[in-house]
């Protein structure tokens, strides 16, 4: 289960209080993602629109990848000036 970062301790401490700590354990996950994926969570994170993030990201696959961040935004009709 995942609970939110700020009562994550309080339930620890419950878990801990209710089983023992020799009964309970913590087990975490990391994910990785990969960069067309990482550029949608980052498009929808910093409020670009859907068409922006989906072009940006199938950039970010495949040839043209040698290109500057500036290149790529002109490339896609975007605004290099545009500190998103």
């Amino acid at each position: 289960m995942d609970f939110e970062h700020e009562r994550r301790e309080e339930v620890i401490q419950h878990i801990y209080e209710r089983y023992g700590r020799h009964g309970a354990a913590i087990a975490g996950t990391v994910i990785r993602y990969r960069a067309r994926s990482a550029v949608r969570e980052v498009g929808k994170a910093m409020g670009l629109s859907e068409d922006v993030t989906g072009r940006l990201a199938k950039a970010s696959w495949g040839p043209g990848r040698e290109q500057t961040l500036a290149e790529l935004a002109s490339g896609l009709g975007l605004d290099p000036a545009d500190t998103r």
